[in-house]
């Protein structure tokens, strides 16, 4: 008997010195993170931004000084379509890794655990009608239009969590301002999946407030993403990332908002037709010249066939 107790009393000391050790995960709900306008201490506590990259929120410290030379590069390239004449940014990028050991890392490294957060959807659609304040901001959105079956899909799709996510902050990233022709830009790069994401794909999301670049987004997307499951350095995914959305974002003002078409060119049009009358005017005359001459062929071998028989006639008789 006294074993048994002495049993028990061991695998429940476990269970508590376990619970007790492991970190209390903190989530940033989309009406929560900090934003870059209206909370400015709190995005730069937690962005661990760096000087010369204030576009970056690096959440949980996955750039190294090294790597974001690189990038400073990339962006120094594009930097006159990516900061407006108030010298104002208008790309914003958020790196989110939810490994739960790099947030074990983070918290022995750190003097408290709270600066440590991660994104997931939550628990249940309960806790997105009663939960004002972590997101009530959602309901507020015109353009969501948060319904029964749009919050069923945000809390079990981590594509739609994320889709919602990023529009929900981008909201709260920018200021909206219609005087500029340039819009907004902002990137979010989950490396390692969402929390409760058995799968463990990286996601990329990129949100602009102008409908006419997201054809091109969805193909800087789906980029970024290749890369990622590729093996590249995140410095060298993040670098691409910049220039490609540079060079769209170039494209987009030079054409005044526009679509570049990739057509035939006209002249080369004009070409053609002029190729193909030609043609039609030479097949015409080839025809039109055998036709006349074909007759004229049939009647000399003809006479020919029939002096020859009269005059082998003549001598035969």
């Amino acid at each position: 008997m006294e074993n048994l107790l002495t049993a028990v009393f061991y695998v429940f000391s476990k269970f508590v010195v376990r619970t007790a050790q492991t970190p209390n995960l903190l989530f940033f709900s989309p009406c929560t993170f900090p934003s870059p306008l209206y909370e400015p201490l709190q995005f730069r506590s937690h962005c661990n931004l760096m000087p010369h990259l204030p576009f970056i929120c690096d959440l949980h410290q996955q750039l190294s000084d090294s790597g974001s030379t690189v990038i400073l590069e990339a962006f120094e390239k594009l930097k006159s379509v990516l900061v407006r004449n108030d010298s104002s940014l208008s790309l914003g990028i958020l790196i989110v890794n939810n490994s739960n050991g790099l947030h074990e890392k983070c918290c022995m490294s750190s003097t408290s655990c709270n600066l440590v957060r991660q994104l997931a959807p939550p628990a249940s659609s309960s806790v997105v009608y009663s939960n004002k304040y972590e997101y009530g901001c959602l309901f507020e959105d015109e353009c969501i239009h948060m319904d029964a079956e749009k919050i069923q899909q945000f809390v079990i799709s981590a594509r739609t969590f994320v889709k919602i996510y990023a529009s929900t902050l981008y909201k709260r990233w920018f200021l909206e301002d219609k005087t500029y022709n340039q819009p907004n830009i902002l990137a979010i790069i989950i490396l390692d999946g969402l929390v409760n994401d058995v799968r463990k794909l990286p996601y990329v999301k990129i949100y602009t407030g102008d409908f006419r670049l997201l054809s091109s987004m969805f193909n800087i997307q789906s980029e970024c993403v290749n890369n990622i499951l590729q093996g590249w350095p995140l410095h060298m995914v993040i670098a691409d990332l910049i220039e490609q959305l540079g060079h769209s974002l170039r494209e987009f003002c030079l054409l005044d908002g526009g679509v570049r078409l990739h057509a035939v060119p006209s002249w080369a049009i004009y070409i053609f037709i002029f190729c193909v009358v030609v043609s039609f005017v030479a097949i015409f005359m080839e025809w039109y010249i055998v036709r006349r001459k074909i007759p004229y062929k049939r009647s000399v071998t003809g006479i020919q066939l029939h002096a020859g028989k009269s005059k082998a006639h003549i001598i035969f008789y």
